[in-house]
């Protein structure tokens, strides 16, 4: 079984029921959510007989919560998605636990300076590197899966193979976004090892070329995604949205039964922000109104170049209109007798470009 890693949204320590740091790594709970949750913790768990060290995993919405105590004074809350199995949050949180207590091995016994325990922030990014989303990347041969890859690793990183099940893993650390890329062969023959690769992804991405024929045979990947691993975030990219015949993203999101969907050219490098803003919109570690402006830039670009496109027909239609006016002088002139006089040297005849091909 293929397991992906389960992504921390947001860690919470406690000293003695009290808050006493918050680490967000995406949007996870906001203060009264917190403080819901944790009033119903404490309804729900006696930590007076819970055993110390012991890890305690409940359910919040569509949040995984795991809860580890110390001493019965000190509560460690990670706050995940709800994917797969919790085994990596388990060994992150404890690892979380070490890291904290080798830092304030003194905390229990004396006061502690809030401005320092700030500073475990930096000591929580291995642990979230741990943690890191796996995104699943589908869709039928030609579509723009491995380019959509490649755009979002900015051709860096090597890939590792997967020979044996017809994958590549590709693995994205930057300042910008932290997560493992799943990309499937999409040919019918590997249909069989869809279901496999889909477990335990946390966000998975439908791709299309844009067209109506792909998009209607696109539609099986929904229902698998919402077999094989229902709490992952879905969303479509509809991809090649320079070419004629593409569909807008509105009928794409239906043809795909409301599943988010997001423009994009992928063959563009100038496009992997916008890329990285779907993937973290998607993944909700970013709000949506900072994708409008990224989003809007393509559609721009691609009104841009339908107005040139007019303009070019326009222009064509012209110079086709002025042509065949003046083939009309010609052709009357043809049977008047006139004495006919020198051509002047270097001087070309204007042919429209859209004559070109048929010249004599």
């Amino acid at each position: 079984m293929l397991l992906g890693k389960k992504m921390l949204r947001q860690v919470n320590l406690l000293l003695d029921g009290i808050p006493i740091f918050q680490q967000k790594f995406a949007i996870g709970l906001d203060p009264s959510e917190f403080n819901n949750l944790w009033h119903m913790a404490i309804k729900d768990i006696n930590f007076e007989y819970f055993f110390d060290e012991e890890i305690m995993t409940r359910f919040y919405w569509k949040y995984r919560i795991e809860i580890l105590t110390v001493k019965h004074r000190l509560i460690i809350i990670f706050i995940t998605d709800m994917t797969n199995s919790g085994e990596l949050i388990k060994d992150a949180i404890t690892e979380c636990r070490n890291r904290f207590l080798d830092k304030f091995e003194d905390i229990f016994d004396k006061s502690y300076d809030p401005i320092e325990i700030l500073e475990f922030s930096h000591d929580l990014v291995d642990c979230y590197d741990k943690l890191s989303p796996k995104i699943s990347i589908v869709g039928h041969s030609g579509v723009g899966k491995t380019t959509i890859t490649r755009l979002l690793q900015n051709a860096t990183v090597p890939l590792t193979h997967l020979p044996t099940i017809s994958g590549e893993v590709q693995y994205v650390s930057d300042d910008k976004i932290n997560l493992s890329l799943w990309d499937f062969a999409g040919q019918e023959e590997f249909e069989f090892l869809w279901d496999k690769f889909l477990r335990g992804s946390d966000a998975v991405l439908i791709i299309t070329d844009s067209t109506m024929v792909n998009v209607i045979k696109s539609r099986t990947f929904v229902g698998l995604i919402k077999r094989e691993t229902p709490f992952a975030y879905v969303g479509a990219i509809a991809n090649k949205q320079d070419l004629p015949d593409s569909l807008s993203p509105e009928k794409i999101k239906y043809f795909l039964r409301g599943v988010p969907v997001y423009p994009m050219i992928a063959n563009k490098q100038e496009n992997r922000d916008v890329m990285i803003d779907i993937v973290k919109d998607l993944l909700e570690i970013s709000p949506m109104k900072s994708l409008e402006p990224l989003i809007g830039k393509i559609n721009r670009n691609l009104q841009d170049k339908e107005a040139w496109m007019d303009d070019f027909v326009i222009q064509e239609k012209n110079a086709k209109n002025e042509w065949l006016e003046k083939q009309k002088i010609v052709d009357l002139s043809k049977t008047i007798p006139i004495k006919r006089t020198v051509k002047q040297k270097g001087r070309k005849e204007f042919v429209p470009s859209f004559m070109k091909n048929y010249d004599e």
